[in-house]
């Protein structure tokens, strides 16, 4: 039969067997989070525009994208033949929208000596002896500008504003439904400023060959 110990021992024992070595602490509900462990991510800076030349003639504040399909606006072909005397033709497009008082002038290279729209890509050069070169624009001898740019007059809602043609693509397909062309323009002035658009209306063909 198994003894019961005096109450007064139990006692003894369970205060020397309980008693913490160390005295207590308290205990937080929730534990304390390292902010180290959970950073908060800094923002990534904003792209930095690019800068513009210091040199550029171009007075456009942006890119552009033009109107040529009104009913105001017309493209104009212009054949000058071997012009520069390189073998060969050299054609001259205007864009020309009434309203707006806008035109881009593109000069190009053809390997074709024929007197039609040639359709073809053209690509910003400034070796005239390229074929599907586009001159890109500049000023000649006499301080007039040359090959390819982008003007426009002043009017109520727009300043007037000039940038010479230096980087992109000029094509050019004829649409066979209509007996049109479609023109469509990806180009650059020297600041960097994107100027395109697309023609699908009649082009009127002129010839200046001499």
């Amino acid at each position: 039969m198994r003894r019961l110990l005096p109450l007064v021992v139990v006692s003894l024992l369970m205060a020397i067997g309980c008693e913490p070595d160390t005295p207590e602490q308290d205990i937080p509900n929730d534990p304390i989070e390292n902010p180290d462990d959970n950073p908060t991510p800094e923002p990534e800076p904003e792209p930095e525009p690019e800068p513009t030349p210091d040199d550029a003639i171009s007075t456009l504040e942006g890119d552009l994208l033009l109107d040529f399909n009104t009913e105001c606006s017309m493209c104009y072909a212009d054949c000058f033949g071997d012009y520069y005397k390189t073998g060969l033709y050299m054609w001259g497009f205007y864009f020309q929208n009434y309203t707006t008082k806008e035109q881009l002038y593109i000069e190009v290279m053809h390997p074709d000596q024929l007197y039609e729209v040639p359709q073809s890509e053209f690509t910003a050069s400034d070796n005239i002896y390229r074929e599907y070169a586009l001159l890109k624009g500049t000023y000649d001898f006499e301080g007039y500008q040359a090959y390819s740019w982008y003007t426009s007059l002043a009017t109520s809602e727009h300043d007037a504003h000039i940038a010479p043609i230096v980087e992109g693509t000029m094509s050019i397909r004829l649409i066979e439904e209509t007996g049109n062309h479609e023109v469509k323009f990806d180009l650059k002035d020297d600041a960097g400023n994107a100027i395109t658009g697309v023609y699908s209306h009649r082009v009127v063909l002129e010839d200046f060959r001499i």
